[in-house]
């Protein structure tokens, strides 16, 4: 079997075990990628891959892949002119977070979606009756660069409160730029906007791996759950939050319900072939961030669970024989905190 995997160079801790499980079975991977250091083919285990780096994504050549992953949802319009099993039009819905939830709205699965507007002027907020937060319709939160790298994925209690901010961090362009778009060279260039989302509340969230299969139906890998501790400060609304990663049931309706939508979407949209590591529930039954990609969760849990790659190409249930805690502290400590993982005895 040959497998092609799209990913930046931003998104090779995502490679770590990930390439060595697909290689321990025998599969030939090459990995297309903007640039690659040398110190990182040893780090993440990427000896046995052919590495091609394409700064654009645009040169590359490979033969007939059996099966693509892409990494970095961005790079998804690129997978979708080589994969004859991926539409133009399902990347761009699955790359953008506001076209993702205006999809939904228009095909019957407007209940899962919170409320959210790309705002061009003050007045787009007055959709809000309480907290948002903003994010970019395109990319993640771990990402922050750019003028308006201190917006991005902060809460705000009212309209009044993200004005504020904006007058006193310099950001009075906020609204036209947003109009126009922007673009960020770590995403290759894909134009994007902010969006402001309503901010769901809740003690927890939960969230599938699924592998969607050939017949556009998908399949359970296993579970995560999400504890979040919420606090404000200075108008802002931030997080901590903690992943616990574990193939047992859920026990309450959100795992029908998420399983539901994805079944749902997954036929409306004609998607096949592809691992989503979300999305994301609260106790509402809203749901955020699809994330069309294997996660970091995926990497992690193949290096404690060594059939894990086995066990997915082979579209089996994983039941996990080792689980882990993920934790992270809030980005308002410190931007550049990096995760600690540990296994859960």
């Amino acid at each position: 079997m040959y497998v092609v995997i799209f990913v930046h160079n931003r998104g090779f801790n995502k490679l770590n075990y990930f390439v060595k499980g697909l290689t321990d079975l025998g599969y030939r991977v090459s990995i297309i990628t903007d640039f690659v250091y040398e110190s990182q083919v040893n780090r993440f285990q990427l000896n046995d891959a052919e590495i091609i780096v394409d700064e654009s994504f645009s040169k590359f050549e490979i033969g007939k892949p059996d099966w693509i992953f892409c990494l970095n949802e961005n790079l998804l319009p690129v997978q979708a002119s080589i994969d004859e099993d991926l539409s133009l039009t399902a990347s761009n819905v699955l790359v953008h977070k506001n076209l993702f939830n205006d999809y939904c709205r228009k095909n019957g699965l407007g209940e899962y979606i919170p409320k959210s507007v790309v705002p061009y002027q003050p007045s787009d907020l007055d959709l809000f009756s309480g907290p948002f937060y903003i994010k970019p319709t395109v990319g993640t939160g771990t990402k922050r660069e750019g003028k308006y790298e201190k917006l991005m994925y902060y809460g705000f209690e009212c309209k009044s409160d993200f004005l504020l901010f904006l007058r006193q961090n310099g950001l009075d362009d906020f609204f036209r730029d947003n109009y126009q778009s922007m673009t960020r060279p770590n995403f290759n260039n894909v134009p994007f906007r902010f969006m402001a989302e309503e901010y769901l509340e809740g003690e927890d969230t939960i969230s599938p791996y699924v592998y969607i299969d050939n017949e556009s139906k998908p399949n359970l890998l296993w579970w995560s759950k999400n504890e979040i501790k919420r606090f404000s400060e200075r108008g802002l609304r931030f997080e901590d939050q903690i992943w616990k990663i574990s193939s047992q049931e859920v026990v309450d309706e959100r795992g029908e319900m998420i399983m539901d939508f994805h079944t749902r979407f997954a036929k409306e949209l004609g998607i096949k072939n592809m691992i989503f590591s979300g999305p994301d529930m609260y106790e509402n039954g809203k749901i955020i961030d699809i994330n069309p990609r294997p996660g970091n969760g995926m990497a992690i849990a193949s290096s404690f669970n060594k059939d894990l790659w086995r066990m997915i190409i082979e579209e089996k249930r994983c039941e996990l024989k080792n689980h882990y805690l993920w934790t992270a502290e809030s980005y308002v400590t410190d931007p550049a905190v990096r995760p600690i993982y540990r296994l859960n005895s």
